[in-house]
């Protein structure tokens, strides 16, 4: 009799450690309702900036190469290589230094940088065919700005 009590209290303060706050009180919840909307407001934000920056770097990674023909034609393999890759070495230099940042400042001020940083390059690079010459390293140029804007991906 006496080891069924116990599993039943045991049974009952694992399913109400969700009901105590910190400090314990009985009775209480961990979380308002409107932190509750709050966080899950928060999350889909970061779900739809993670979804919006994975469909841009899909679309534009299957037309980087007739992109980098037309921007000029003396590219070859060789330099669409450098221009894929540049993607991953900018965000390798970011994800590091946004972490840091966020870990002596709010989270929501290096996410609102590297978006303005991803905006930015992703212009230049829509805008790359423009210029009088050397267009082919100002898309690299781009690409490597829009992978350090990619490095937010580690603070989610």
């Amino acid at each position: 009799m006496a080891e069924i009590e116990a599993e039943a209290e045991i049974e009952a303060d694992e399913s109400d450690w969700l009901l105590k706050s910190e400090s314990s009180s009985e009775g209480k919840l961990a979380e308002t309702l409107q932190e509750c909307r709050n966080r899950w407001r928060s999350i889909r934000i970061m779900y739809l900036t993670m979804f919006l920056s994975s469909i841009g770097f899909s679309i534009v990674m299957s037309s980087i190469w007739p992109f980098l023909l037309k921007v000029d034609k003396t590219a070859d393999t060789s330099f669409l290589g450098w221009v894929i890759a540049a993607y991953s070495l900018g965000q390798m230099i970011a994800s590091p230094l946004f972490g840091a940042w966020s870990n002596y400042r709010p989270r929501r001020e290096p996410l609102i940088f590297s978006i303005f940083i991803n905006v930015a390059a992703n212009i230049l690079y829509g805008y790359v065919h423009t210029f009088p010459a050397h267009n082919k390293y100002y898309m690299l140029l781009s690409r490597a700005f829009i992978g350090f804007g990619a490095g937010k991906t580690k603070l989610v």
